[in-house]
């Protein structure tokens, strides 16, 4: 498998796509698959992060640049056995789709409702009706990956979310970060705000990339202060993120990693296409969003409300942490290289593996059903199970060892669907594929069935975005979908 990323990291566009592309590269490379990056626009210490973690680069010469068909052509030069095309470019549209569709699949990414024909179309940015902005110029045909739920992000988010916690409200120490290259010094209008708004006591933590337009400025400013810390060029953010009580940032890629780590934010929209994330995330209550880059005063006065306000604070906190989870990545490579799960019906055999399972701490927090029950209560549970001819209990398989439990409970046209993995892979984010997999067998062996429901507990947002991904739509208090 041969995947070519096409994206650049210009001054314009910042970093941001050559990152979150990065993230994604990785994922593949672990499945086994070649990645190459092409680019026209790419810093020499991009291109060396690139190489250094085993990926082809390959520069495009400047004959085409805004040119889509010569830049497509360009990028198919040369290439004869590629699997999959990922495009993160906002200069590359339906045009340079077409001509390489020719050749091979499409994944396009996208944050601004631009036209698409691609197979799939990645947004992952948080907007409470994300197909209405694609719904007139982007086919039905092409599959939609929507939301926070798909961020691409590294694997340390997702080790990071599972330590991270609500933040209690008082600001100790605040992170700043406005993208690696921040070519408006924005940065410097933070550290100015925090020196005019916050106590002396609080620490501030500063990053920034290497091409930072004013690295100097920055040093100076955080010797002065004492109570600082400047980091260039950081390549794992989750230490800091974690770290913070509150973040000054941007609107762009870096608000989902914030999000996974539970950072209440004051973000400040750096570009357009950061707009609508800015809006609808203050909204939402994960972010506090200013619309256009501020004075060093008005920020100040912002960050003033926020010391006295601890209930904002931790509300910001806990909605961040229902916003993503940090296995965004995860999910689009099950799109692009699915993992082979398989399942079989259950037998008296698994009767104690089903168990002990059943009864771990980790997955009994997240059941239904929460009572105690013992082993002979359960095995008489399971003889009735094996038996019911209404009842479908599956085992999933991945990679030779069993990974979960999915039951279908029928009646008539209609299945009731519980489904937990083993202690071990929850987290590992297989949930998703099992349940692929379990209906696939469910309408081998119950063809009636049309419509299925599925109940998950509040506070869940794993499972809860899981069913949601699969097209499962919420009706009151559980999830419905229609199966035909």
């Amino acid at each position: 498998m041969r995947f070519i990323i096409r994206a650049d990291a210009s001054q314009v566009m910042g970093a941001g796509h050559i990152m979150r592309c990065l993230s994604l590269a990785q994922k593949l490379r672990a499945r086994g698959a070649q990645t190459c990056f092409v680019s026209l626009d790419l810093p020499e210490h991009l291109e060396s992060l690139l190489l250094s973690e085993g990926h082809e680069v390959r520069r495009l010469s400047e004959a085409v640049r805004n040119n889509e068909l010569a830049d497509a052509k360009a990028t198919l030069s040369g290439e004869t056995a590629v699997t999959t095309f990922i495009v993160d470019h906002y200069q590359l549209g339906t045009t340079w789709e077409g001509v390489v569709m020719q050749q091979a699949k499409v994944l396009a990414l996208d944050d601004l409702g631009r036209p698409h024909i691609s197979q799939w179309l990645l947004d992952q940015n948080y907007c409470l009706h994300p197909d209405a902005r694609y719904r007139d110029h982007t086919p039905r045909s092409v599959q939609r990956l929507f939301g926070p739920a798909y961020a691409l992000l590294r694997d340390e988010f997702v080790q990071a979310r599972a330590v991270a916690q609500v933040r209690a409200g008082k600001i100790r120490h605040v992170l700043v970060f406005l993208g690696g290259m921040d070519v408006g010094n924005v940065t410097s209008i933070a550290l100015d705000a925090i020196g005019l708004g916050l106590s002396n006591e609080v620490f501030v933590t500063v990053i920034v990339g290497a091409s930072h337009p004013d690295l100097s400025g920055l040093r100076e400013w955080c010797q002065k202060r004492g109570q600082a810390v400047l980091h260039v060029q950081v390549k794992d953010m989750t230490p800091y993120l974690l770290a913070a009580d509150l973040a000054i940032g941007g609107g762009g890629s870096s608000t989902w990693e914030r999000c996974v780590c539970g950072l209440p934010t004051v973000s400040i929209c750096l570009a357009d296409n950061q707009r609508e994330v800015i809006l609808e995330g203050t909204k939402a209550g994960f972010i506090l969003g200013i619309e256009k880059i501020p004075t060093a005063e008005t920020l100040a006065g912002v960050l003033k409300t926020l010391a006295s306000a601890p209930g904002i604070i931790r509300h910001m906190s806990l909605q961040a942490l229902l916003v993503a989870d940090g296995r965004g990545t995860q999910r689009v490579a099950d799109v692009l290289i699915p993992q082979n799960i398989q399942v079989r019906r259950a037998t008296s055999a698994d009767v104690r593996m089903i168990y002990e399972w059943r009864t771990s701490p980790e997955v009994m927090g997240v059941s239904r059903d929460t009572a105690p029950f013992n082993f002979q209560e359960h095995c008489l549970w399971m003889e009735k199970a094996l038996t019911d001819v209404n009842r479908l209990l599956l085992i999933g398989v991945y990679l030779g060892q069993d990974i979960g439990v999915v039951r279908f409970d029928i009646a008539d046209s209609l299945a009731e669907v519980s489904i937990f993995l083993s202690p071990s892979q929850i987290g590992s984010g297989l949930g998703r594929t099992l349940l692929e997999a379990a209906e696939d067998r469910l309408r081998q062996d119950y063809p009636q069935v049309r419509s299925l429901d599925a109940w998950v507990n509040e506070g869940n947002s794993r499972s809860f975005q899981m069913f949601k991904s699969l097209g499962y739509s919420q009706r009151i208090i559980h999830l419905n979908k229609e199966f035909a």
